[in-house]
């Protein structure tokens, strides 16, 4: 067998002592000229290939490490096709140079008969050369990752920024598709725009009477907003101005899903989730509602504090009021505050435009059902 460069021992055979291609003692290290131009540029683009994979998905995941992601599950597929990729590089470098190798050595050391194998370690040096390039990657990589953590950080505060809610410190908006954050102020294109709640026959009547108390709550703050009774009726006097007609509200459709919820960035099941559209305003610097929908997940909401919580990010998130960090508000994740605090009505006030929240409801006028 013959030296691969990675620790192991190379033999020769009793007799006249054997010597490398480059003419001295077995296991010294012939000069780079002996391999052949067009392996050794072979092998050099090999180990660019190798390197510049390690670089790049160290990056990224100093980088998303560094946003405060708390799940590297959406770099497992890019991951692994990466792997794969630097595998068979280095496969393929590594079978040439083993086979020229291979050959190299069975011509020298073919044994006279009757001749037995003794061992001939390798020089520390050389081992030594092996073991680091073996470890050098891992090195690097680590190197990387730690360089890139800053980069992370400057990222998710960027970010972060970016969807404050300025005037309501803890709470954040969200973007759209474009990546723009929703108008403050008038999220749906217009200011202080009324939302009607629709909910769908499969939503239980135990959850339906808890949203009902969340949007009665809503609207005796100021909130515009109404929901459609079992029969899917909605009346004008319960949203402001008077004359409002379906044209001119929003509706949001609410349905429910029995099934598993999805497990959020957390670690805990999903509440209630969110499917949403937006389009870029005509300044081009932030997105407005064009459709929201809401789904309940019964298994997560497990009790009617559960429930109400939910019902409450709902009628956040129509407003425009997507997360916030405040362990003591009433839209929290976990939350034990079961109504809203001062805190989310600003925050509501600031996106919806509504200069009414806070102040007391006039009661409702007559009810008449839309057409």
């Amino acid at each position: 067998m013959g030296d691969d460069g990675a620790g192991h021992e190379a033999f020769r055979w009793g007799g006249p002592p054997a010597t490398s291609p480059a003419g001295g003692p077995l296991g010294t290290p012939g000069p780079r000229a002996a391999l052949p131009r067009g392996r050794r540029s072979l092998r050099r683009t090999g180990w660019a290939v190798n390197a510049a994979i390690v670089l790049v998905v160290s990056a990224v995941i100093g980088i998303r490490v560094g946003e405060g992601t708390h799940s590297l599950a959406p770099l497992a597929p890019a991951g692994l096709v990466l792997a794969a990729v630097a595998g068979l590089v280095a496969l393929v470098v590594w079978g040439f140079h083993r086979r020229r190798r291979r050959r190299r050595w069975r011509r020298r050391l073919l044994p006279p008969p009757g001749a037995m194998p003794s061992a001939v370690p390798l020089p520390l040096p050389v081992q030594m050369m092996g073991m680091a390039r073996a470890v050098a990657p891992v090195v690097a990589g680590g190197v990387v990752v730690l360089g890139f953590l800053p980069v992370g950080r400057h990222v998710a505060d960027a970010d972060a920024a970016r969807v404050a809610i300025a005037g309501a410190p803890g709470y954040s908006t969200v973007t759209g598709p474009q990546g723009l954050p929703l108008a403050e102020g008038q999220p749906w294109g217009t200011p202080c725009q009324p939302v009607v709640f629709g909910v769908a026959a499969g939503v239980p009547d135990a959850d339906y009477v808890q949203l009902q108390s969340v949007v009665a709550e809503a609207r005796a703050a100021g909130v515009d907003v109404a929901l459609e009774t079992r029969e899917f009726q909605w009346f004008p006097g319960d949203v402001y101005p008077a004359g409002r007609t379906d044209a001119t509200v929003k509706f949001v459709w609410v349905t429910s899903n029995d099934g598993v919820p999805p497990i959020l960035a957390g670690g805990h099941p999903e509440h209630i989730g969110f499917g949403w559209d937006a389009t870029p305003d005509p300044g081009g610097t932030h997105e407005r509602f064009t459709d929201l929908q809401a789904t309940l997940y019964l298994r997560a909401v497990d009790g009617p504090m559960a429930v109400r919580r939910a019902a409450r990010q709902l009628v956040a998130f129509s407003q425009a009021v997507g997360a916030t960090t405040l362990g003591q508000s009433g839209i929290a994740d976990g939350s034990a505050v079961d109504h809203f605090t001062p805190a989310d009505l600003e925050a509501m006030r600031v996106m919806s435009g509504c200069p009414a929240i806070h102040g007391p409801d006039a009661g409702p006028p007559p009810r008449t059902p839309s057409p």
